[in-house]
């Protein structure tokens, strides 16, 4: 793989520029619109508004690797064994960490981490999926992988730059629990967009991950004696781990076969 020399000054700020500007967008959006408007919603006007012009620099930036490296070993995500593959992957990979936060007592180290829930989940379930399962996802795929992890892939490597993406992600939302989270999600991303041709894959596991985490949450709120159980959230663990173990098995030895 070509390596690019970019100046320190100059990565840093190809990494952090798309941040700042979702968050200068969210701030501007806020500051009109919040007395009336409800602040998932704002994120949710943030994310769409922010996504088309991300978008728009993400598209140039791949036609430029493109005639700089040429065509991509990696495959293109079918609609069938593919996306199922990446689905489970996302399904078993946000019960197994979510579980395992709870297990650890991580998930009650955190007050802002509550405060955040309580803005989430306060909110319709539509909203919620319009937000959070949708327009979040896509912003933040544009952000920390497309452009993100893009950039320092081609300065430092594959793994260097998987790490300090999810890193980034991770500080990126503020509080110790969604970064341990977003952390351990930013690295399984990485993988994802790596090793699938294009950003929609790393997009739909997002989704997947983030629609799982609102039907769990809905599911805990209406039978919380069974969802909110010990042996419920053991077996869930052990066989959500076992899930994903299975997904990442097959990725590697797809890739392995495919670079042969």
């Amino acid at each position: 793989m070509v390596r690019r020399n970019f100046g320190v000054i100059s990565m840093i700020w190809q990494v952090i520029w798309p941040i700042l500007f979702y968050t200068a967008v969210t701030a501007v959006i806020a500051f009109f619109m919040g007395g009336f408007l409800n602040v998932m919603w704002v994120v949710t006007l943030a994310a769409v508004i922010s996504s088309v012009f991300l978008f728009y620099v993400y598209g140039r930036r791949e036609q430029e690797r493109r005639r700089d490296y040429g065509p991509s070993w990696r495959v293109r995500i079918d609609m069938g064994r593919g996306a199922a593959l990446v689905f489970i992957l996302a399904f078993a990979s946000c019960i197994f960490l979510n579980n395992l936060m709870e297990l650890t007592g991580i998930v009650h180290m955190s007050e802002g981490f509550d405060e955040i829930n309580e803005d989430i989940y306060s909110v319709s379930i539509v909203l919620q999926i319009l937000s959070t399962g949708l327009a979040a996802p896509v912003v933040e795929e544009l952000i920390f992988r497309g452009l993100c992890y893009g950039r320092l892939r081609s300065a430092m490597g594959i793994i260097p730059a998987a790490v300090v993406s999810a890193l980034i992600f991770g500080l990126y939302h503020g509080n110790l629990v969604q970064a341990v989270y977003a952390f351990a999600l930013g690295i399984l991303l990485a993988l994802v967009y790596e090793h699938f041709d294009g950003l929609f894959p790393a997009v739909w596991f997002h989704i997947s991950a983030n629609l799982t985490s609102i039907i769990l949450t809905a599911s805990l709120g209406a039978f919380p004696a069974f969802f909110g159980s010990w042996i419920f959230i053991i077996i869930s663990t052990v066989l959500s781990f076992l899930a994903a173990a299975a997904c990442l098995r097959f990725i590697y030895d797809r890739r392995r076969r495919i670079r042969k």
